[in-house]
């Protein structure tokens, strides 16, 4: 249980706390492009109704033009930083799948060599069959280039 935590459970744990930040960042560009909407629907309205004062049209497109600013900033920092966090995950979670593969491998000898000692108990038929078919299991097993023992 211990080296199944420490080399798989935690190491994704890890990566999956950066998701509510990443997710936070998207609801944030949505957010301001909602806002770049709104203040580019306040100055299309007062270009089709010029009002009294001539300075409103002109603080509303600038609001505008504001907006869609820190829209597009945090619009390119995400497209730009988004495909580089789904590009690391394959280095991240590449050793920590050779862990779990070594683990399993381990379990499984563990396993066959404490049932082995129990066979003496059972009837001896069909014995040769079940050995072969777990020791070919096994070798195949141990034949993963992941598991670093072929």
């Amino acid at each position: 249980d211990e080296p199944y935590r420490h080399t798989v459970n935690e190491p994704i744990g890890r990566l999956c706390d950066y998701f509510p930040d990443i997710n936070e960042a998207i609801k944030r560009r949505y957010n301001k492009l909602l806002d770049y909407d709104k203040q580019r629907a306040k100055a299309t309205k007062l270009v089709e109704k010029p009002p009294d004062d001539a300075t409103k049209l002109q603080r509303a497109e600038q609001a505008s033009n504001e907006a869609h600013e820190l829209y597009e900033s945090l619009n390119n920092q995400l497209r730009t930083e988004l495909p580089k966090l789904i590009d690391l995950r394959v280095p991240y979670i590449d050793p920590t799948f050779e862990a779990l593969v070594k683990i399993q491998l381990k379990f499984s000898q563990e396993s066959y060599e404490s049932l082995n000692s129990l066979k003496e108990y059972f009837p001896r038929n069909n014995e040769g069959i079940v050995d072969d078919k777990i020791e070919s299991v096994l070798q195949q097993m141990r034949d993963l280039a992941i598991c670093g023992m072929g």
